[in-house]
């Protein structure tokens, strides 16, 4: 633990949100989601695991007979089956969450950090493996994270290290991390590889050159997985059998619509931020720094390779809960640029989302039609939350349009003066810098303007 504490330089503050909500998720499991346990531990995959830990490895099929270090880690702890997959999940989804905190710190404020912390609480992250803690999922949260931390920082050893964790945790979203190390060292050689500008042996002998340190570190894991699937007997898994049955026979079954609601179900508003997030990056990619590409091709490359997967699965929204590190860098990212944390109306929003969380703690775990409980209206005005704040954001982009044009008519400048005010009582400050080449202006002509009060909501 010593080791593990020096290696991933966790300080007291990620320490203090593990134990917080180590202790927050404990309460949770016991008192809040205990009603929902006994459905899951008969079905699905659950079931499948619950059996693994209690040292029975026969008549399990293709994938999750391979995935045998959560049930190993079940068997380590020194509790009951149950209270261990419990003990188990509690600290793993804090690990997780603590971890974020510690990555994302390196590359925003403390302030938007912390964002983080609500945005994985009140998400699917959090909720579904509260309702079904018998999963491998909490684990390979936290490895994702630390995988990817790795690979940023250029760490052999410690990539090693995960990638062969994750491997005997869930192999196919750990594997697909090895093709990104491929495109991060080519990345990192590519200005020696311009050099050569036509495409002759040299070139090539460059590329094979900032490729080796990929594939020595991408060996150990592959030979693992294969280890594995001969020692425990390989399946063959029909990937075109697999994909006919969940999109013509089980997506039929439940409707269309049902893809849209459990993908947006997944993280809700931070889905949109993030989309919107990324559109921000690729408008001022040539205007980043060389650090945030790297960060931007390991995040997009992982998701890219690892989005087929998605075809073949029926829980979409659990498997979209495994990209979480690419939804919490561009959410976070756009609510840094366009300074949403300075509105009282994005602190409603996340209220919201608690609020939902509650909801959930306290019906079935079944999907409801659109609109037919507390939490899917919670869904929908939080949604109408973002909407507005884009459209204030579309208001402050042709303010500052505006701004660079000469108004001479009085009764046009006092309507500008009352969207002024009314912009500002929200506190987006972006807002009202757009105004400001407005303000003197309106001034000059003698308008007078509400002065509004000053109020920090960082």
């Amino acid at each position: 633990m010593k080791y593990l504490s020096k290696e991933l330089k966790i300080n007291k503050i990620s320490v203090f949100f593990f134990v917080i909500f180590f202790v927050i998720f404990l309460i949770l499991l016991y008192f809040v989601f205990s009603h929902s346990f006994d459905y899951f531990k008969n079905h699905g995959d659950a079931s499948a695991y619950i059996k693994m830990a209690e040292g029975s490895f026969d008549n399990l099929s293709s994938p999750h007979k391979y995935r045998i270090l959560t049930p190993i880690i079940i068997i380590l702890i020194p509790f009951p089956i149950y209270d261990s997959f419990l003990i188990y999940t509690s600290i793993f989804l804090s690990l997780t969450i603590a971890l974020s905190y510690k990555f994302l710190r390196k590359i925003f404020s403390s302030s938007i950090a912390l964002i983080s912390i609500l945005f994985l609480f009140s998400s699917e992250l959090s909720w579904y493996a509260c309702i079904n803690p018998f999963l491998v999922d909490p684990l390979q949260y936290s490895l994702s994270i630390l995988i990817i931390n790795s690979i940023m920082n250029n760490s052999k050893s410690k990539t090693i290290t995960y990638l062969v964790l994750g491997t005997l945790n869930k192999p196919i979203s750990t594997l697909f991390f090895i093709p990104v190390l491929f495109l991060i060292y080519i990345y990192r050689n590519l200005a020696r590889i311009k050099k050569n500008n036509p495409i002759n042996f040299s070139k090539i002998k460059l590329i094979v050159k900032a490729c080796l340190p990929a594939l020595k570190i991408s060996i150990i894991p592959i030979l693992l997985n294969v280890t594995i699937k001969l020692f425990l007997g390989y399946e063959n898994y029909n990937v075109i059998e697999r994909f006919r049955y969940v999109w013509f026979e089980y997506h039929v079954k439940k409707g269309v619509s049902t893809i849209f609601y459990r993908t947006f179900q997944s993280f809700t508003t931070f889905l949109l931020f993030s989309f919107y997030g990324f559109l921000i990056f690729m408008r001022n990619r040539h205007s980043m720094k060389s650090f945030q590409t790297e960060k931007f091709l390991i995040l997009i490359g992982w998701g890219i390779f690892l989005l087929p997967t998605i075809l073949i699965t029926t829980d979409i929204d659990r498997m979209i809960v495994s990209f979480f590190p690419i939804f919490l860098f561009f959410s976070l990212f756009c609510i840094k640029e366009q300074e949403y944390y300075q509105s009282p109306i994005f602190w409603v929003l996340i209220s919201i989302r608690f609020v939902a969380f509650y909801f959930i703690s306290r019906i079935s775990f079944t999907i409801f039609p659109i609109l037919s409980n507390p939490i899917n209206q919670l869904y929908l005005i939080e949604t109408l939350l973002f909407i507005f704040l884009l459209v204030l954001n579309i208001i402050r982009n042709v303010a500052i349009f505006l701004s660079t044009w000469k108004f001479r008519n009085k009764i046009f400048n006092k309507k500008v003066s009352d969207l002024y005010n009314f912009c500002s009582r929200f506190s987006l400050n972006r807002i009202v810098n757009g105004f400001n080449l407005f303000k003197d202006e309106l001034i000059s002509h003698g308008v007078k303007l509400k002065k509004p009060e000053e109020k920090d909501f960082r």
